[in-house]
């Protein structure tokens, strides 16, 4: 199977285990040479403004191929995962992400890893990158959203 069918293959078993009221819209896809080809889910509705101005949402990640997940902290096993959602806070301003917490999945929606970040460091988005288009995103849609 090409990584086209592979990656609409994902994105079919996303949008069928996805709760009925979540409107997940499909923001990018991902490829690189390491073949963790993705495509790229927010639901718009989902995203929220913190009182300093931070917004905040789930970014959804569907994996063509199985990707592979060992805990940097020691605990825990090592899994293979098809599905992954981060929640994610964006400094539009700054034009910085922070990822708060990581979630992986396994095809039948069980959680293979969880990560929750008690302190949350800002990044720079590299231009150009998955990243800046998941910014992009979430920013513009909350300037529409004020309007």
């Amino acid at each position: 199977m090409n990584h086209l069918n592979k990656l609409l293959a994902s994105l079919m078993l996303v949008l069928a285990s996805t709760s009925a009221s979540a409107a997940w819209e499909i923001v990018t896809y991902t490829t690189d040479r390491d073949e963790d080809n993705a495509i790229v889910l927010i639901d718009p509705a989902q995203i929220t403004t913190e009182k300093n101005g931070i917004l905040k949402t789930w970014v959804q990640h569907a994996y063509a191929r199985p990707q592979h997940i060992t805990p940097q902290t020691g605990r825990g096993k090592s899994a293979d995962f098809v599905e992954s959602k981060e929640l994610a806070l964006f400094d539009c301003a700054a034009r910085k992400i922070a990822i708060k917490e990581f979630i992986a999945y396994t095809e039948k929606e069980k959680v293979v890893h969880t990560e929750r970040h008690k302190t949350t460091a800002f990044y720079d988005v590299e231009p150009k990158s998955t990243g800046e288009e998941i910014l992009e995103f979430v920013c513009e849609h909350n300037k529409n959203a004020n309007k």
